[in-house]
């Protein structure tokens, strides 16, 4: 009975034992299980990983070739664009420069066109001048011819002799004025002029009187001129009485409505300490 109990004993005690061994490689097996599984697991979470990480590079760079390409085609278009415009200015200023020359030559010939119509205006009035100066003096001689029928003929003939004396001792000469300046200018009217001695510019005598109307005005572009006609009469003309003769070295010629004056140099003549005679007769610039 006691062996019986014994092997029964031994029975239950080698399934135990059994069972025991069996559930601790079970678990033992299904922890490496677990464990390769795990692994497993992490790995293809590591490839996952990498994998993305690849892809996301990939789709960087992707994105950073087409954000290159469109920047550089941007840069293309904007630099054509910028060129086109340059060429457009370019050419605007090239127009507006060849305008500019275009309004200035015909601003410059506009003016010579006025410059000459002035002129020819002068010119006419000056020949209309000299018509009836001339026709004056045929009225002159007329009446002298006429007085001088009543004279005998050395009388007529010394009479003659001295109208002419006296014309050629009046002598002419032309005041030129020039435009020295960088920009026009323009002169309009008489200059003022007078007899200086005296080796100091002292005055002598009466300031010139004018003759006839002043022209139209005269613009000068830099380096032009114009001219006004001055008439000296010889003051030994007069008697002694009217003019005690004053040896003069120069005249003092204002430019029309300036007052700054200018000293010319004059030789062989003299003027008159009377005021009363007009020796100098001066004509309007444009002349």
């Amino acid at each position: 009975m006691d062996n019986i109990i014994l092997v029964v004993a031994l029975a239950a005690g080698s399934g135990i034992a059994a069972f025991l061994i069996g559930w601790f490689l079970s678990r033992s097996i299904t922890k490496e299980r677990i464990a390769a599984s795990q692994q497993e697991a992490e790995r293809i979470v590591a490839d996952a990983q990498k994998e993305a990480e690849t892809m996301y590079k990939e789709k960087m760079l992707e994105l950073r070739d087409e954000q290159l390409r469109q920047r550089t085609a941007l840069e293309n278009e904007i630099r054509e664009i910028r060129d086109e415009l340059a060429r457009h200015e370019r050419s605007l200023k090239d127009k507006d420069a060849n305008l500019r020359n275009v309004r200035d030559e015909t601003e410059r010939k506009r003016k010579e066109v006025d410059r000459l119509l002035g002129q020819n205006a002068q010119k006419e009035k000056k020949v209309a001048e000299l018509e009836i100066q001339l026709e004056e003096t045929l009225k002159h001689a007329q009446a002298e011819l006429e007085r001088a029928a009543g004279l005998s003929k050395d009388d007529a003939l010394e009479q003659l002799k001295e109208s002419l004396l006296s014309e050629a001792r009046a002598a002419t000469a032309d005041l030129n004025f020039t435009n020295a300046g960088s920009t026009d200018c323009t002169l309009h009217g008489f200059p003022g002029v007078s007899f200086v001695g005296m080796d100091n510019g002292t005055q002598i005598g009466a300031p010139a009187v004018r003759e006839g109307d002043a022209f139209p005005a005269v613009t000068l572009g830099p380096g032009e001129n114009t001219i006004a006609a001055l008439k000296i009469s010889r003051a030994e003309n007069y008697d002694s009485d009217a003019c005690s003769l004053q040896p003069v070295d120069g005249l003092r010629v204002y430019p029309p409505g300036e007052t700054a004056s200018a000293y010319l140099p004059l030789e062989g003549f003299n003027g008159c300490d009377n005021d009363g005679l007009k020796l100098l007769t001066i004509k309007s610039v444009g002349a």
